[in-house]
């Protein structure tokens, strides 16, 4: 799958790995997402804002709620099914080789 992602990361912006989930003992769908940590080269120098296309980070928003408006989006758009409340950003060493930890760190996505 990463190599994938890297053959359509060549051919275009890919910016969102999205993993949705659910569980027996939760209610509604909610995401799994990676925290950011800040770095001292943030943000990065942009050509150009917005980028066509792109559902990337905007730059004017705080690099530690980037990976949260989509979520917030979702929760805003189907309040109904979707329950931001029981998200979680936080990355365990346990699911360093998940699809969402591995397309963070080493594809840079969202």
């Amino acid at each position: 799958a990463k190599a994938a992602i890297k053959a359509m990361q060549d051919e275009r912006d890919v910016v969102l790995f999205c993993d949705l989930h659910g569980h027996s003992r939760k209610r509604d769908i909610f995401v799994y997402g990676c925290e950011k940590k800040p770095l001292k080269d943030w943000p990065p120098a942009l050509p150009s804002w917005p980028v066509a296309g792109s559902l990337g980070g905007h730059p004017a928003i705080p690099q530690r709620f980037q990976e949260k408006v989509w979520p917030l989006l979702l929760q805003h758009s189907a309040p109904d099914i979707f329950a931001y409340r029981s998200c979680s950003y936080r990355v365990q060493k346990s699911k360093a080789g998940t699809g969402r930890v591995v397309t963070f760190r080493e594809l840079g996505m969202v």
